[in-house]
């Protein structure tokens, strides 16, 4: 009889210690004794001071596009988000566009001959403080055909069937570069890439708008300081 009591207690043991492991594990640090979450708003630093108070001008762009002016795209896109965040105190746009030509076209290439540019030099005559150029690389073209796809009928049975698929396929590069043209010093540089393809009736410029979008958006967050909020958990003795 002490045995069987014994051997109960042991196995009661076991099992509390096992329940009070699991409730820690899935209850986050917020549930440990001993912690406290507090939360915390802090400001991220402006990627250069009192840029708000500068001339920047946006162009000339290197681009190859056969079916649009995609340069003339990204400045206009460049420029509303600039104004429409204030991140400087004056935008101008350089009207300039060149085409790349190279059959052997590579992004990183030509984005690393884009900074090796005396840009104080040619862009002299603009009385700006900074320069957003860079380079816009996009080209579609359809894939689409037929396909395998399992259908299910209306009896419940499943089976391959060929259908035709609208597909269009990308590639694109974007790449950005901020220059402070008193010390033609490069503050920002960002080369961004993709390829893919969509499905269904698909839209090239509508697909070019929204990845040259989201770039932008990413790339000039960069720029302005920003409130970020977060959690600490913090220790208490």
């Amino acid at each position: 009889m002490k045995r069987n009591n014994k051997r109960k207690t042991i196995g009661w043991m076991v099992l509390s210690a096992a329940i009070g492991t699991m409730l820690i594990a899935t209850s986050g640090c917020s549930g440990i004794v001993g912690y406290r979450k507090v939360p915390v708003t802090f400001r991220r630093a402006a990627l250069e001071p009192n840029l708000d108070q500068k001339t920047v001008v946006i162009g000339p762009f290197y681009q190859r596009c056969k079916r649009f002016q995609a340069a003339v795209d990204v400045k206009q896109m460049i420029q509303r988000r600039c104004e429409r965040t204030r991140i400087f105190n004056n935008v101008l746009v350089h009207p300039g566009v060149n085409n790349l030509e190279d059959d052997d076209f590579d992004s990183q290439s030509s984005f690393d001959k884009l900074k090796t540019e005396d840009w104080r030099k040619n862009l002299a005559d603009w009385q700006a403080d900074y320069l957003v150029t860079g380079i816009v690389y996009y080209e579609s073209r359809d894939r689409s055909g037929y396909d395998s796809r399992w259908v299910t009928n209306r009896y419940g049975y499943t089976y391959p069937r060929r259908v035709y698929v609208d597909r269009l396929g990308y590639d694109f590069a974007l790449g950005l570069v901020l220059i402070n043209l008193g010390t033609g010093e490069i503050i920002m540089e960002k080369l961004y890439s993709a390829d893919g393809y969509a499905e269904g009736a698909a839209d090239e410029i509508g697909i070019f708008f929204d990845l040259a979008g989201a770039k932008i958006d990413a790339c000039m967050e960069t720029l302005q300081g920003r409130k970020i909020r977060t959690n600490r958990y913090l220790l208490i003795r």
